[in-house]
């Protein structure tokens, strides 16, 4: 089994006192810890290194944390960034947050509860966002292999989300658009439990098999389960969770989706399991697709 590379987090600031016990704490709990004593020396280590989490004091000479930040994310949008405040007053955290910062910590730190629940809190929302990011690239293939009316729009969705991404709220805004790609999608798309209850489906997916919309589809498996209803027998919905467990990635299969008349039809079935951090499956993801050489 590959071992997990440790995370790395760079630390700036100007008091080595705060730098070595803030970097020995981290190192025990498995964190590579990259230090640096001002601004400039905190840019050139992220650009050498890469780090996935930036800590910055706001209160340093030379350069300040609110200008380091600023300079850091004219570097790399996508950098996680915690400003640390010694001062008390909210003024300037709440400035490093509107400048891009992720969150804020104020020093001293009595209780390191605290800046575990910091750490663990951006390594989440760092993790969720790339997740979201690469679903949305795969999405964007999918459709561009199959229609060039979708490619245009797609298109002109990159292109937005490039000139908005360095601002956060533009997550929240995109939703409306993910979802009306999936609800246009010439492929079924859909999110299903484990136990095979289906969580969200497309109407490319309901149509594919009879049903007439997506709620009739959901409805009509969800009384019973997916391996059922749609199966041509349930066991083989059992054998192909299993190969998608031991890949622990996208994986495709060649079988058939039973249609509401009862007629089986022949389909590619792309999905994969998505994991929570103990290593547990949340839900299954995928895309199904008819094969018409069949």
């Amino acid at each position: 089994m590959k071992l997990e590379t440790p995370k790395k987090i760079l630390f700036i600031d100007d008091d080595k006192g705060i730098r070595d016990v803030l970097s020995e704490y981290l190192e025990k709990q498995n964190y590579q810890v990259l230090l640096a004593d001002n601004g400039f020396d905190g840019l050139t280590q992220y650009v050498s290194e890469k780090p996935d989490l930036v800590f910055v004091d706001i209160i340093m000479p030379e350069m300040t944390g609110l200008e380091f930040t600023e300079k850091l994310l004219e570097i790399d949008a996508d950098a996680v960034i915690i400003v640390v405040s010694g001062t008390g007053c909210m003024m300037d955290p709440v400035k490093a947050l509107k400048i891009g910062a992720w969150d804020f910590i104020f020093k001293p730190i009595q209780d390191f509860v605290l800046l575990d629940h910091a750490v663990s809190k951006a390594f989440e929302q760092a993790k969720m966002k790339k997740e979201k990011k690469a679903f949305e690239k795969l999405l964007k293939e999918q459709i561009r292999q199959r229609t060039d009316d979708l490619e245009k729009s797609n298109n002109r969705l990159l292109q937005e989300i490039e000139k908005h991404k360095k601002t956060e709220t533009i997550l929240a805004a995109k939703e409306n658009h993910y979802r009306g790609i999936f609800e246009n999608a010439p492929v079924g798309i859909f999110q299903t439990t484990h136990e095979g209850k289906f969580i969200d489906a497309n109407p490319a997916l309901a149509n594919m098999f009879g049903y007439n919309t997506p709620n009739e589809l959901i409805e009509t498996v969800n009384q019973s389960s997916i391996a059922n209803v749609l199966y041509e027998h349930p066991d083989i919905r059992k054998k192909t969770l299993e190969k998608a467990f031991e890949k622990k990635d996208w994986i495709t299969i060649e079988t058939k989706f039973r249609h509401k008349q009862g007629e089986l039809i022949p389909i590619n079935l792309i999905f994969k399991f998505e994991w929570d951090d103990n290593g547990q499956t949340k839900y299954l993801t995928g895309f199904v697709e008819k094969r018409i050489n069949e």
